[in-house]
């Protein structure tokens, strides 16, 4: 098993999955705050070693919230796979989590990235809607974007919205081919374990 590749994967989850969704979620509302209460940027000015940390902690909190949406958006995209693949829970799924691996497969490392990449897309999903949120609410306090720039710059994030959709979908679907190849990988190889076992070898 590569440790190094494990270790990657347990730091770039938590960062791509919470910290960035979260971040990006509550920023708009962040100077929000300051807008509405101008006196705080003084307060965050003098303590800004406390103002970050509490920051990073209210993101991360957002990022778990945000991973609860996308985990409901995960089950109806696992709902629409399960029409398109009837089954295809217990036949992949759940013996795919039952496996005991000692060697570790080259899909199994594609699985983590793949996953990964999906619960990014599906935390990013609830993130740009709050994003694009706040940034109406802002750019309503302060004005700094016309009608024309604001109406360009909402349909490219519903586009990108739209996108991530899409792309975790995919990115699903992909999960599932993959989990089927380990699964019958796994079966092949004790299948000829067992055929090994069975051989009589001549004294």
């Amino acid at each position: 098993m590569d440790f190094q590749s494990v270790l990657k994967t347990e730091i770039l989850r938590p960062l791509s999955t919470l910290f960035v969704p979260g971040a990006f979620s509550i920023a708009p509302f962040v100077f929000l705050v300051f807008a509405y209460n101008p006196e705080m940027k003084g307060l965050a000015s003098s303590n800004i070693n406390i103002f970050f940390f509490v920051l990073l902690l209210i993101a991360l909190a957002a990022g778990h919230i945000l991973e609860d949406v996308g985990s409901f958006i995960e089950r109806q995209w696992d709902n629409i796979l399960e029409k398109n693949h009837p089954n295809h829970i217990e036949e992949h799924w759940q013996p795919y989590q039952k496996l005991k691996i000692q060697d570790e497969y080259v899909g199994q490392r594609y699985l983590r990235k793949i996953l990964v990449r999906m619960k990014f897309e599906l935390s990013m999903i609830p993130a740009l809607i709050s994003f694009l949120i706040g940034f109406l609410w802002l750019n309503g306090r302060r004005g700094f974007w016309g009608p024309c720039p604001t109406i360009i710059f909402v349909l490219f994030i519903l586009c990108l919205v739209a996108f991530l959709c899409r792309e975790s979908y995919n990115s699903l679907e992909t999960l599932d081919e993959t989990r089927t190849l380990l699964l019958a990988a796994v079966k092949r190889r004790r299948k000829v374990y067992r055929n090994w076992k069975s051989l009589r070898w001549p004294c």
